[in-house]
């Protein structure tokens, strides 16, 4: 059988695993791996580790309602029901027999994922030091990067380019090497579709399209058309076979105090801004709930911490509960000198990430506390230098400085991780 068919069948044998559940045989289920593999039932139990309980937050009722932490009580036995019903019914369940335990991914631009870059990507999952990428499947010009069938995504082009020319071969590839691929989809950092329907985008209250510092124009998150088409993206890439989802851009943009008094949101029902971004969310998982999918939310560094939304519409305690997986991007050159009491924190990357992850444990708790279940935690890491900080304010990034990151986290309970460096370029060293 050609490399192709074999990647296809293996995707089909995904949804077989499925039916054999229903049939009984719970052997099927750690027998196969989702990518034709081992096993790899365990979840990252790890990364839920306790910590000091917080005064309970009350769920929001009116809120999509979250299925609470708690095991179901016992009952009559239930009539026989057919493999598609008994699917829906435990399908949270066998999403979760997936995830696996530790995950060691890397972040891959759609020009590596589709060109000849890939192969520095493939030898390192190959030596069995990588076992995760993050592909860019819709990024942060709007633009997906391979061939779509969404309506609106060809209407508008926003497959032009097609930087990854052949992505069900690349998943195939991926499959065959038992890689757990995570599609990174932008949400509202949108500007090709912002200027394609101005109507979804950012208005000033003039009238014009809002653009940030950068000159670049946003959609208006509360924007549920806008809603629609990102849950269309994702079915699609569920569909083809990729294991998790991940929102990226999730939030309103920053500065929002400053960008609260030059636009005018699309918000009749009055929903406060981390409301709507977990009103979005929870609209993408219901979207994704017949598919074998997990869904993923990557969140800024200081989410783990503060008390508020940050004026962004990421507030923890909301999102956490609606995802499987929640990334905090935990980059210490992107904390504020004086963080966690680190003078210079691109200097500390082990503090930061340790300070950050005994935050999130204490969010965490507070979600257990509400009645909910958080979901696992897995950062992103710096694997880049950050020079625009400036002399004295950074140094250079290498394995000494990626691995701290990666044993700060494992003191904290962590395994986890993803390593973000925007030029994709990762060396063995650090995963040893």
């Amino acid at each position: 059988m050609e490399g192709g068919s074999i990647g296809r069948a293996i995707r089909r044998i995904r949804l077989i695993v499925l039916v054999f559940a229903a049939a009984g045989i719970p052997a099927a289920l750690t027998a196969l791996n989702v990518s034709g593999g081992r096993a790899a039932a365990e979840i990252d139990s790890k990364s839920a580790h306790e910590a000091p309980s917080l005064p309970a937050l009350a769920p929001e009722p009116s809120l999509p309602a979250l299925a609470p932490d708690r095991p179901p009580t016992a009952g009559p036995s239930p009539a026989p029901v057919t493999a598609s019903a008994w699917n829906g019914e435990n399908f949270e369940t066998i999403r979760r027999l997936r995830i696996p335990y530790a995950v060691r991914g890397v972040y891959v631009t759609g020009w590596t994922a589709g060109g000849p870059k890939m192969a520095d990507i493939l030898a390192l999952i190959d030596q069995g030091l990588v076992n995760a990428v993050v592909i860019d499947v819709k990024e942060d010009r709007g633009r997906i990067t391979y061939r779509t069938d969404v309506p609106l995504a060809r209407t508008v082009g926003a497959d032009r380019e097609r930087m990854i020319p052949d992505l069900d071969g690349l998943l195939d590839a991926l499959h065959e090497r038992n890689v757990y691929v995570i599609a990174r989809l932008v949400s509202f950092k949108d500007p090709l579709l912002a200027t394609a329907r101005p109507e979804w985008a950012l208005r000033l209250k003039d009238g014009g399209l809002y653009r940030d510092a950068k000159g670049v124009a946003w959609i208006d998150a509360y924007q549920k058309p806008v809603w629609a088409y990102n849950a269309d993206i994702a079915v699609e890439l569920a569909e083809k076979g990729v294991q998790e989802i991940q929102l990226d851009y999730v939030r309103f943009p920053e500065n929002g105090s400053v960008v609260d008094r030059l636009v005018r949101y699309a918000n009749p029902d009055g929903r406060s801004k981390a409301e709507g971004i977990a009103d979005y969310i929870a609209t993408v998982r219901e979207r994704l709930r017949p598919y074998p999918v997990f869904l993923s939310a990557d969140v800024f560094g200081l989410v783990t911490t503060v008390a508020d939304d940050m004026n962004i519409g990421q507030k923890w305690e909301l999102i956490s509960p609606r995802v499987d997986v929640i990334s905090p991007m935990m980059y210490p050159s992107h904390y504020a000198p004086g963080s966690y009491g680190v003078p210079k924190p691109d200097l500390a990357p082990a503090a930061i990430i340790a300070a950050g992850l005994q935050d999130a444990a204490r969010k965490d708790a507070a979600v257990r506390a509400a009645g909910y279940r958080p979901a696992a935690i897995r950062p992103w890491y710096q694997a880049f230098s950050a020079p625009w900080l400036g002399t004295g304010n950074w140094m250079p990034y290498g394995p000494a400085e990626v691995k701290s990151q990666i044993t700060a986290g494992e003191a904290a309970g962590i395994r986890s991780y993803l390593l973000w460096d925007p030029a994709n370029r990762y060396e063995a060293a650090y995963f040893r």
